[in-house]
């Protein structure tokens, strides 16, 4: 019964504050977006509430395991947009080249998709080919890559070849992308600054968090004579693991940069 309620608390509080509720979807997404996650939760409560003995434990080392089951599930689902984003800075340098010899989009689409590498290539091709099956205009088309892939930048592409279009011809877009291009290269700088800031701190406390797991895991087993024996002593040990699993959600958190996009 213990086991139960200690259960029930760890999913209300996981819930309440990841607020992964369920959607309208198919069973796969759904599984892979909560499926997955609280199985890990789960999991990780029953090995920390066996090898801590204490369901304490188990709570938060559940908090861990469906934060690193989505952190995870995120990394593995976006790996074709990381691909992309890549890819799409060449094609704005590249693009502004052609642009600016006076070539038409399509040309410049048809060039580009002859040497850029996979994924993008392929979404190149598929465009040049629903623009004459359908005459689908390509600020529409990049602008639905942009929502498939979730990467702001292509909206900016449609958005100049667009306006382009209006105002100045090729060159106008080729102005506007140079301008984008520099605009990826400045972030791409912020991007390496800021990593080089945190990677000091980032690796002082992966330090101190080895040394944290050690010294609990050596408390569990060598010395798991004492915590049984002592309840106070349990409990201690429980919250230890609490201030183990924030500091490895701080970690997580510092290796992210939410104000330019990562």
């Amino acid at each position: 019964m213990k086991f139960l309620l200690f259960l029930c608390i760890a999913a209300a509080l996981m819930a309440a504050c990841f607020k992964e509720l369920p959607e309208k979807e198919s069973i796969q997404g759904f599984l892979r977006r909560l499926g997955v996650p609280s199985l890990a939760a789960v999991l990780f409560f029953l090995a920390g509430s066996a090898l801590f003995m204490t369901p304490v434990a188990g709570i938060f080392l559940a908090s861990l395991g469906w934060v690193l089951a989505v952190e995870i599930d995120r990394y593995v689902s976006s790996y074709r947009s990381r691909q992309v984003q890549k890819q799409l800075k060449d094609f704005v340098t590249s693009a502004t080249s052609l642009y600016m010899a006076d070539n038409t989009t399509p040309e410049v689409v048809r060039m580009a998709s002859t040497y850029m590498s996979e994924p993008i290539a392929s979404d190149l091709r598929n465009m040049l080919i629903e623009r004459q099956l359908k005459g689908t205009a390509f600020p529409v088309m990049f602008n639905r890559l942009s929502n498939r892939y979730q990467i702001p930048e292509m909206g900016a592409v449609a958005r100049i070849i667009e306006a382009g279009d209006i105002t100045g011809g090729a060159r106008a877009i080729a102005r506007g992308l140079s301008r984008l291009g520099d605009a990826m290269r400045r972030r791409e700088r912020i991007l390496a600054e800021r990593y080089r800031g945190i990677l000091e701190p980032a690796i002082a406390a992966g330090l101190v968090l080895i040394i944290l797991i050690g010294t609990s895991v050596l408390d569990a087993t060598t010395f798991r004579a004492v915590f049984v024996t002592n309840g106070l002593a349990g409990m201690m040990l429980g919250i230890g693991v609490g201030i183990i699993v924030g500091l490895s959600l701080l970690i997580l958190n510092l290796l992210k940069n939410k104000d330019v996009g990562v």
